[in-house]
């Protein structure tokens, strides 16, 4: 499995939290969207990410030092979106 961009985990992460009333098209994410993604972010930064991640098969191409620095560009793709 390929890991996805630090772009598309965001997006992916925003859409998990999808408002049903937005149109994401119309308006970009809405601020609960990117505030319930940010905030699995954080979690995923503060758990020891190198073993925490290493669960999930598209992390396990990540070199481990690379793990916390995956999520901190990811955080970083979510505050543009």
């Amino acid at each position: 499995m390929i890991t996805p961009t630090p772009k598309e985990k965001a997006k992916e992460l925003a859409d998990i939290f999808n408002d049903p009333f937005i149109n994401k098209n119309q308006w970009g994410y809405s601020p609960l969207q990117k505030w319930c993604a940010s905030k699995v972010i954080e979690q995923a930064l503060k758990i020891t990410a190198p073993v925490c991640d290493r669960y999930e098969p598209y992390y396990l191409a990540l070199p481990e030092d690379k793990t916390q620095m995956y999520w901190m560009d990811v955080s970083k793709e979510l505050d543009r979106l």
